[in-house]
This record gives C-alpha cells, structure tokens and sequence, in this order.
C-alpha cells in the first residue's frame, strides 16, 4: 500500500506539468521503507529535477538509490537509515550542494566520509544525530570537507547562516 500511495503521487506530479520539466520533487512523509524499483525508477523519470524532498518517509535503507544527476538538494531528515548508507549516494547524486541528514541514526565521522566524494557539497545538515553530540564535531566536519560553507546552519564562526539560494521551478 505504501509503495502505491509513492508511485501514485509521482504519477500525480508527473501529470501536473507535462509541458514543463519539474525542478522539485516533493513526498515528505509518504511512508515508504526502501527504494523498490519502481520508486527509483518513477523519480528517475524527473531527471531535471534540482530538489528532492523525503523527510519523515521512514527510509530505512538508500540501496537502490535514484541516479538523479542534476539534483543540488536533498532532504532525508527524520528517517531511519544507517549512516553507513550514505555511500549509495555518492555516484547516484553528483551535482549535489546541500544534503540535509537531521533527525536519522549517523554515529561516526567514518560513516559520512564517503560524502566527501560528492565535490559539489557546500551545505550539511547532522543536528539531533548521535554524531553532532559529539565534542570536536563542527571542527572534524570543516577539515573533512573543505567546501563546506554551512554545518547545520552554520558558518565555520558559528555565525547562524540561512539557505544561499532556493531551488526553483524556473531554474
């Protein structure tokens, strides 16, 4: 049921804009475990998509990921994945600039490593994970990713930093 209720909001999408590509993908909340083939396969067919949106979805695994190589924002907040997942994202998102990962169960440095792949990546987002209640966090984070330009919304001076652009329907 679950699955249906995904692939049947993407088909809904699909159907909104046919005329014009869809920068945003949105299906927060929709309850879905894992990417089934035919959820990758649905979201792949949005392949201008710049925004994918899966917060709260109870993701509990990214295998089998979408390749979605034009994609620069991803949310994944409030899921149940392992960090040691992250690594199904590095050759499936290469675009990507900002990767929002609050609320899931990421313990170590070593688990969001492979993140450093990603060349792209300027924004991360780890609050209320295991990982971001550790001690030196912000600094490992800053010398692991030099590109890194905003830590949970946060400059390398703590200074508070919002959103540098948003995603656009018309980008």
């Amino acid at each position: 049921m679950e699955i249906k209720e995904v692939c049947q909001a993407l088909d809904e999408m699909r159907n909104e804009i046919i005329s014009k590509p869809r920068k945003k993908i949105y299906l927060n909340g929709f309850l879905f475990s894992k990417f089934t083939n035919e959820i990758r396969q649905k979201i792949e067919s949005y392949q201008d998509a710049k925004a994918l949106y899966l917060g709260n979805c109870g993701v509990e695994s990214l295998q089998n990921f979408p390749y979605l190589p034009n994609l620069v924002r991803l949310d994944l907040c409030g899921n149940n994945f392992k960090g040691a997942d992250l690594v199904h994202l590095i050759s499936r998102v290469p675009k990507l600039e900002e990767i929002y990962l609050n609320n899931n169960d990421i313990t170590s440095y070593e688990e969001i490593s492979p993140l450093k792949e990603i060349k792209e990546l300027k924004v991360i987002t780890l609050s209320d994970t295991f990982l971001s209640e550790e001690d030196d966090y912000k600094d490992q984070l800053f010398s692991m990713f030099p590109g890194l330009e905003n830590l949970d919304f946060e400059d390398r001076e703590g200074n508070p930093v919002s959103l540098s652009s948003d995603v656009t329907e018309e980008d």
